[in-house]
């Protein structure tokens, strides 16, 4: 797992259930996975509303779980929607793209150590 996502804390509020865990996690995929096409296809149109509040569902899905550098970065895409300045949401949405696919391999190498400790 990257230094940006850690499990730690929510393997322990799901009392080490790693299953459950995985679960949540590939909830959390399909969640951002979603916001992010929604902001892609929001910036398109220049919906700066639509795209503050498809950010905001990602900083709060990935900070829930613990994967800090996505919920930054949305954080950021957030706050520049809301001020009208879709331009640097525009250069922000690669890296959102990035941090996302970091994430989705975080999930495949935690569901991978999963599968080995069963």
């Amino acid at each position: 797992m990257s230094s940006t996502t850690s499990f730690k804390s929510l393997l322990e509020d799901f009392d080490g259930d790693r299953e459950e865990v995985g679960a949540l996690l590939d909830l959390a995929i399909e969640t951002v996975s979603e916001a992010f096409e929604g902001i892609s296809r929001s910036l398109m149109t220049r919906e700066r509303l639509v795209t503050q509040a498809r950010a905001h569902s990602i900083k709060g899905c990935a900070g829930n779980i613990g994967a800090m550098e996505l919920s930054r970065i949305a954080a950021e895409i957030e706050e520049n929607s809301r001020n009208d300045h879709l331009a640097v949401v525009d250069v922000l949405l690669p890296r959102l793209k990035v941090a996302i696919a970091a994430f989705v391999d975080d999930v495949a190498a935690f569901k991978k150590e999963t599968a080995t400790q069963s």
